[in-house]
């Protein structure tokens, strides 16, 4: 298995190929997605270029398999495909769709007793890759209304918005006209308005894909939006950007001109996806490069100035939403701040 797997020595790894040679449980029977969910003519999306179509395809492949392989077996620890089946830089894909996947295994009546695996899944990525798992929680809360609040409950004091994040790409890669709409009341009913913002930031990556990996449809699709969710969608379609790729760094170097004022925002995003591949020791000189193109400060000076914004460590337990949204915030608008005076200083 890959060498970025982390597991207790009591836990269990149900990998995929274990799981095909075990056969599909009644929840896998039930839940259980097909691969071609993830192929963009199936969702009606049109592809820029040949590049793009790959790229996002293939995130869309690996979400799918992890989250198939968290609905098969008894899941106590985080779930990975061997770098035969999953490309290190996509295995946060994979990740995302297990939590997902194991929300929804959770929330099966005949897995009532069974100890969850949501919690356990997302304590044993905790060092290496918290981010995507708790974007995936946000995918189960968006199809579980009756488990959301079992779901927050298990989050990490700093994250916990990245469940809306995840809701909101949810929502829009379903339904691209949820885009324009933006949130429903229910998600400030839940977390009050930031957690719109957060929201707006999974519907912004969700943009990357519904775009195909065209910078100048994004760009047009969020200049139809209200102006004020601007600075939350090019926070969203930065992190896509870097996260997913689909484009060369001259193209990211269009796309953050083409973004003027909003540069920042979206140089924040880029900054966090950088620092969630750093984190899972699945970067590549690519996503270095797409992520300096869109920020305008070299990589480790991006990675240093995120650390340093944080305002708490990871691994406290979420107590209040109100309070890790003001975290969450804060650590965003010091990481965009601290970008522009270290772009400006390169001057």
């Amino acid at each position: 298995m890959s060498h970025h797997l982390e597991q207790n020595a009591s836990s269990e790894l149900i990998s995929p190929v274990a799981s095909r040679a075990g056969g599909f449980s009644l929840t896998a029977r039930l839940a259980r997605l097909s691969p071609r969910e993830a192929l963009l003519s199936v969702r009606g999306f049109t592809a820029a270029t040949p590049s793009a179509k790959k790229c996002l395809e293939e995130a869309g492949k690996c979400f799918v398999a992890g989250y198939n392989s968290a609905l098969t077996g008894h899941l106590s620890t985080v779930l990975q495909a061997s770098s035969g089946i999953v490309e290190p830089e996509r295995s946060g894909f994979f990740i995302e769709g297990a939590a997902m996947g194991c929300g929804v295994r959770d929330a099966m009546p005949w897995h009532i007793f069974a100890a969850p695996g949501l919690p356990r899944l997302l304590a044993a990525t905790s060092q290496r890759n918290p981010y995507l798992p708790t974007v995936g929680a946000g995918w189960a809360m968006a199809r579980l209304p009756w488990r959301r609040k079992a779901i927050l409950r298990c989050l990490d004091r700093l994250l916990a918005p990245l469940v809306f994040d995840g809701w909101g790409f949810h929502d829009c890669y379903f339904n691209a006209k949820m885009l324009r709409r933006g949130p429903g009341s229910h998600i400030a009913g839940l977390a009050g308005g930031i957690a719109r913002n957060a929201w707006d930031q999974g519907a912004g990556r969700a943009t990357w894909f519904i775009c195909g990996g065209d910078i100048h449809e994004a760009c047009a699709r969020i200049a139809r939006t209200d102006p004020s969710r601007h600075g939350d969608l090019f926070a969203g379609l930065g992190l896509a950007v870097t996260y997913a790729g689909g484009i060369d760094t001259d193209t990211c170097g269009r796309l953050r001109l083409a973004t003027g004022a909003l540069g920042r925002h979206l140089a924040q995003g880029s900054a966090f996806g950088l620092v969630a591949h750093h984190d899972a020791s699945t970067d590549t000189a690519a996503i270095r490069e797409r992520a300096a193109a869109l920020t305008g400060v070299p990589p480790e000076t991006v990675v240093a100035i995120v650390r340093s914004a944080m305002p708490i460590g990871l691994g406290q337990p979420m107590q209040d939403l109100g309070d890790s949204s003001r975290l969450y915030e804060q650590w965003r608008s010091r990481t965009a701040t601290d970008l522009d005076t270290a772009m400006e200083s390169r001057r």
